[in-house]
């Protein structure tokens, strides 16, 4: 075969091959959704795969387009600035603004165009004695002799898409106050003090109460640290892979955050968190 014969063939085999977009470093071109939570940047994914907040902010440049949820409902879209720090206290977390301002009632963000609530929770009453019953066995599980019950909020979603509907419940009594408007947010935890949030599931044909996040004072309180109260803000796909994950928010005096977890039959995954305080 003739050298120029040679290299023509070398020519078409080349443009047969199939061509691969390059960003620069010869590798596929990165898929960015970051997740907000009240404007805090805590987490999203890349490419597929789930990652912290610091991972994802480098990747971030503004501009990008944000869709976002109240509780139970698509709230609307924004574009979003490039992550700044929150605080100088908080160095390691970053928000983002958005433009235009999300209404009252949002609570996270999705930079991606799944939808993020394919499944609406319905919110419950806080009275129903079943879910009271739920919260003391929990406590009682905690070695709380006369638990005093105090539901903040019950949720009925089914949570991983298999058709049946499961039940959040957050509860918190604490002697020194919960923040409302009505008095202070307690600064030391007393005995018989607790904040839980817990997620009432059917499996193999009995009801679990699987703890997502909660702390529990039954004899004695805490001199050191002012105790979290919990709750469950939101429930939604941030990650795009069809199921739904529990947005919970903690607070207590002077801070704050948000937490997202992951619960597979009932295992309880902690994927995340944001927050700042002093």
């Amino acid at each position: 075969m003739s050298t120029f014969k040679a290299i023509m063939l070398a020519i078409v085999a080349a443009m047969m091959l199939p061509h691969v977009p390059s960003n620069g470093g010869g590798s596929r071109a990165e898929e960015v959704h970051p997740v907000l939570v009240n404007s805090c940047l805590i987490g999203g994914t890349v490419s597929g795969k789930w990652m912290a907040a610091g991972e994802v902010a480098p990747k971030l440049q503004g501009g990008e387009k944000y869709n976002f949820y109240t509780l139970t409902a698509r709230a609307g879209e924004s574009i979003g600035d490039k992550p700044k720090r929150m605080a100088d206290y908080c160095p390691e977390t970053m928000e983002i603004e958005l433009s235009p301002k999300p209404t009252e009632g949002v609570v996270f963000a999705i930079g991606g165009q799944w939808n993020a609530l394919p499944r609406a929770p319905q919110v419950l009453s806080n009275n129903e004695q079943v879910y009271k019953a739920a919260v003391a066995d929990v406590l009682k599980s905690k070695r709380f002799s006369k638990p005093r019950i105090n539901i903040t909020r019950v949720l009925r979603i089914d949570v991983d898409g298999d058709g049946i509907e499961e039940v959040l419940v957050s509860a918190s009594h604490y002697a020194g106050g919960l923040g409302s408007d009505t008095g202070p947010m307690a600064i030391r935890a007393r005995g018989g003090d607790y904040s839980v949030v817990f997620l009432r599931k059917l499996m193999s044909g009995k009801v679990q109460n699987i703890v997502v996040a909660g702390e529990f004072y039954p004899l004695e309180g805490d001199k050191g640290n002012p105790p979290s109260q919990y709750i469950v803000s939101a429930v939604g796909d941030v990650d795009g892979d069809g199921a739904m994950e529990v947005i919970v928010e903690s607070n207590y005096y002077e801070g704050g955050g948000s937490t997202v977890y992951s619960i597979k039959g009932n295992k309880v995954e902690e994927m995340t968190s944001c927050g700042c305080g002093a």
